[in-house]
């Protein structure tokens, strides 16, 4: 009895049978092919190892006998006969298989290579490079459109669905076709190309026939949409004719579809904030780069002149150089610290714009906008930069008001004591002149009341008196009283006249005296009073506009008392009516005798009063020393 076997050696022994059995089966078998030699091949003992490829695109490996290998040449379409062989690896789970070609044919008409096709195909210009498109969708449109060409029996389908209905504002239109019939794919891209859309999607499996877009049809389809189209194939070993009209050409369709929807959301979203401030920060050091080359280019060209100034002065004026150039480094320093926060100012409000935009192009699209929580961080950093933005303002504006000072103190000390002293001495002449002036047209104001006053009062005795007497009052009297109001309204109204125009006689000297001085005078002196002659000459024209205020009241008072003669009159015709209605004319009389006692007295109090007021005015009219 043999050596029991352990189950390793059973094993070992149950493969070889297994595959000795499997040889001797594989060599009854007869096989014939038809496909395209490729370039490479390898010398396998009295053979090639000879890689081809077949009309579907796919690749193996044929062992061609050396005798039957000098009749053919790379590039050439050939069919062979043969059957398979499995050659197993050392690695487990690998293994060659091949053909054992054992005869070729040549096809009876000569069939192009896939080179000859490309070259025939770009002559036609159906084989070629278009210009790369521009991403279909911004952030002002609310949905997307998609055109999805596949078979009916595709397992990815599903899957996509779920993820376009997962990913909102997609809509899918499906187009089920045999993705082997060439025809139909390219009818199938017209069609989606006059429905519109954003995107087209052709779908492929692995069975399908990979070379299937290298058919002009597909090619003259492809070259006319304008729809961002994607061509998924599940292996993309081997480039279609169609590569050069497509967009994207990726081999996994779940990988397509999410890069899809993450770049179409990426958009409506604007850009991470990392990502915008990254480019904005490498634009900044591209241009900071530059910069600072030319400036080192200019400081290298300073340099150089600097040491030759150098070496023929002295110690003392190297001295004086050195602090000036520590002065301006120091400026320099602090210029660059304020265009840094400046920088950093405009790249926070830039965000806060870029933002706002985003969320109004998605409120404008239909979209939602998620309400982000508040970093307590960021708010603190902003609330900072804000700071060092004020504060830098402030220093800037300390710094130019600091140098106008001294520049107005420059000038102070340059001109003479003596002209500050003289000037100060006339600016307060000048307000005292002015003070006068401001008394006197109070004077004038209370001078126009009390006319008003006494105006007034006359109106009120005249329509008192008129309503009692009648006719009987008699017009003499009313006369002589007109004549009086009258002649003290024109006599108040030339005293005015004459007190202003001494007052502006008084002015023009003293504006005349003063300009004579100012020639006298140095610049900023003559321009400090040329300020003040200003200011007085504004306060001068003031007073003139009340002075014409005034001058109105007093002609509103003569047409007041143009109108009191015409009352009268109306008043002496209503009392010819009474007169002849009523009989007790002595009565009337009697009233009548009473009345002319008071007016008289009136007249004689008005009289009074207008040469009080004319002692008053004379008096006003005294020059203050």
């Amino acid at each position: 009895m043999s050596e029991p076997m352990t189950v390793r050696s059973f094993l070992d022994s149950m493969n070889r049978i297994l595959e000795k059995e499997s040889k001797e089966s594989l060599k009854q078998m007869e096989i014939t092919l038809k496909a395209e030699l490729l370039p490479e091949r390898n010398p396998v003992g009295p053979a090639y190892l000879w890689l081809v490829r077949d009309s579907e695109g796919r690749s193996m490996f044929w062992m061609v006998p050396e005798a039957l290998a000098k009749k053919c040449k790379p590039r050439m379409v050939i069919i062979a006969k043969g059957h398979p062989v499995l050659w197993p690896s050392t690695k487990q789970g690998k293994r060659l298989e091949w053909l054992q070609v054992k005869e070729i044919e040549f096809p009876s008409t000569k069939e192009l290579s896939r080179i000859e096709k490309a070259r025939k195909l770009s002559q036609k210009g159906l084989v070629g490079w278009q210009r790369e498109r521009k991403w279909p969708i911004d952030s002002s449109r609310g949905s997307v459109k998609i055109e999805l060409i596949a078979s009916k029996n595709n397992s990815f389908l599903p899957q996509l669905r779920h993820l376009f209905h997962k990913g909102r504002r997609f809509i899918i239109t499906e187009n089920h076709i045999n993705m082997n019939e060439a025809t139909e794919v390219a009818v199938a891209v017209e069609k989606a190309s006059q429905r519109g859309g954003d995107f087209l999607l052709l779908l492929q499996q692995e069975d399908d026939n990979v070379l299937l877009f290298d058919e002009p049809v597909i090619l003259q389809a492809l070259k006319k949409t304008t729809l961002y189209t994607y061509l998924i194939q599940p292996q993309d070993r081997l480039r279609p004719f169609a590569y050069g009209w497509v967009d994207k050409w990726l081999e996994s369709p779940v990988k397509a579809s999410q890069e899809l929807i993450g770049h179409c959301w990426q958009v409506w979203k604007g850009p991470k904030d990392k990502a915008r401030l990254r480019e904005a920060v490498t634009v900044q050091a591209e241009k900071d780069r530059t910069r600072l080359v030319g400036e080192i280019s200019r400081l290298r060209r300073e340099n150089e002149a600097l040491q030759e100034t150098v070496a023929t002065l002295g110690p003392q004026k190297v001295t004086d150089l050195e602090d000036k150039l520590e002065v301006k480094d120091k400026e320099l320093k602090k210029g660059e610290e304020r265009r840094r926060i400046i920088d950093q100012q405009l790249l926070l409000v830039e965000q806060e714009r870029d933002d706002l935009q985003r969320k109004l192009a998605l409120l404008e699209a239909g979209g939602l906008v998620k309400e982000e929580p508040v970093d307590q961080d960021k708010e603190i950093e902003k609330i900072r930069r804000q700071e060092e933005f004020r504060r830098t303002l402030l220093e800037e504006e300390r710094e130019r008001l600091l140098a106008e000072n001294k520049s107005l103190q420059k000038k102070v000390e340059a001109s003479s004591p003596l002209l500050m002293e003289d000037i100060k001495k006339e600016k307060t002449a000048l307000a005292q002149e002015l003070d006068r002036s401001e008394e006197r047209r109070e004077q004038l104001a209370e001078f126009l009341f009390i006319l008003e006053q006494e105006n007034r009062e006359l109106r009120g005795r005249l329509g008192f008196r008129t309503a009692l007497d009648g006719e009987e009052a008699g017009s003499e009297e009313l006369e002589q009283e007109e004549e009086l109001v009258l002649g003290q309204a024109r006599l108040y109204e030339e005293i005015y006249d004459i007190l202003v125009q001494e007052e502006i006689e008084r002015l023009q000297r003293e504006v005349k005296r003063l300009q004579e001085l100012l020639n006298t005078y140095s610049p900023i002196a003559m321009a400090t009073l040329q300020e003040e002659l200003e200011q007085v000459k504004e306060r001068l024209i003031h007073s003139e506009e009340l002075r014409e205020k005034q001058r109105k009241k007093l002609d509103n008072l003569e047409k007041e008392m143009g109108k009191k003669d015409l009352l009268q009159k109306s008043l002496q015709e209503e009392s010819k009516v009474r007169e002849q209605e009523n009989d007790t004319k002595s009565e009337e009389s009697n009233s009548s005798e009473k009345e002319k006692v008071d007016p008289a007295e009136g007249m004689d109090t008005i009289i009074d009063k207008t040469f009080h007021l004319f002692r008053h005015g004379l008096r006003w009219n005294r020059k203050k020393d």
